[in-house]
């Protein structure tokens, strides 16, 4: 046992000493550790009051279901908050995030506009968008879908790229910390939501992998993949019926057949290959301490 230790030890070392990005991606593992404990602390104490008045745990399940966006974002940003408490932010590091957030501002761009159409084209050329006949309009749910899917993604992304100036790792070193970090979110999804999403495939990781190869597509932007959230995910989301904890319930078009894993997988390996065309695999800096 002590020889495993030992070993594993080792290997953690030579990582962090032979991969540049090992500071922000440890930082993110944290952050998703410390999110599911947060969840697990609030669906504990939810089932503990549930089990109080004597509901069965398919009336919890159900409960849990419909307040899902409610409980993602409480465990979202209480879990952001705790993570920052943890880490104070002193007067260079708050220069530092300053001076990255003014000059890593970035215009939409014709390979912006390029890659956000043809996800959306994509998407819909595969899953055929109909009519839901079970739409029901709900302006309520609407809001609360498009402030849960802003969270959902948009904390995960700010995390990154706190872990990235605090660390002064203003452009990722290596291409694939975008796929390790994708991972990372996948597996956050699967373990941490389990009962509140209602859409299990791997389309979370892809998502996110797409919308950090968006920031990496000029020199480390970070407003961009905001404005991808913002303007294209989440509304294409909300009237297609792709939300992640109520699927098309509030949507008025649904797509007529499911979007298989590999089939989104192929969307995602032509816009990577895209982007990895555009920049020729060259990483651009621009930020000044």
């Amino acid at each position: 046992m002590q020889r495993i230790i030992s070993s594993f030890q080792l290997l953690i070392g030579w990582i962090r000493d032979n991969y540049a990005d090992y500071p922000v991606v440890k930082f993110y593992v944290q952050y998703q550790l410390l999110t599911w404990l947060v969840h697990l602390i609030i669906i504990s104490l939810v089932s503990f009051f549930h089990l109080i008045l004597n509901h069965n745990l398919g009336t919890i399940g159900e409960w849990i279901n419909e307040r899902g966006w409610q409980l993602i974002l409480v465990t979202k940003l209480l879990s952001f908050y705790v993570i920052f408490q943890f880490h104070a932010i002193n007067y260079n590091l708050y220069f530092r995030l300053k001076s990255y957030i003014q000059s890593s501002y970035k215009s939409p761009s014709v390979e912006f506009l390029i890659m956000s159409l043809f996800f959306i084209l994509g998407v819909m050329s595969i899953g055929i968008p109909e009519w839901n006949e079970q739409f029901i309009f709900n302006l309520s749910g609407w809001g609360l879908t498009f402030l849960g899917n802003l969270v959902f993604w948009g904390t995960d992304l700010l995390v990154i790229i706190f872990a990235k100036v605090k660390s002064k790792i203003f452009s990722l070193q290596n291409h694939w910390t975008l796929f390790g970090l994708s991972i990372i979110f996948q597996i956050g999804v699967y373990t941490t939501f389990q009962y509140e999403i209602s859409t299990p495939h791997m389309m979370y990781g892809g998502i996110f992998c797409l919308i950090l190869t968006m920031s990496a597509l000029h020199r480390d932007n970070w407003n961009l993949p905001y404005f991808f959230i913002a303007t294209v995910l989440v509304p294409f989301f909300i009237v297609f019926g792709l939300d992640p904890v109520w699927s098309h319930h509030y949507s008025p078009f649904r797509f007529s057949r499911p979007i298989i894993d590999w089939e989104f997988i192929l969307i995602l390996s032509f816009l990577l290959g895209y982007y990895l065309f555009c920049k020729h695999i060259k990483v651009e800096y621009i930020y000044r301490e």
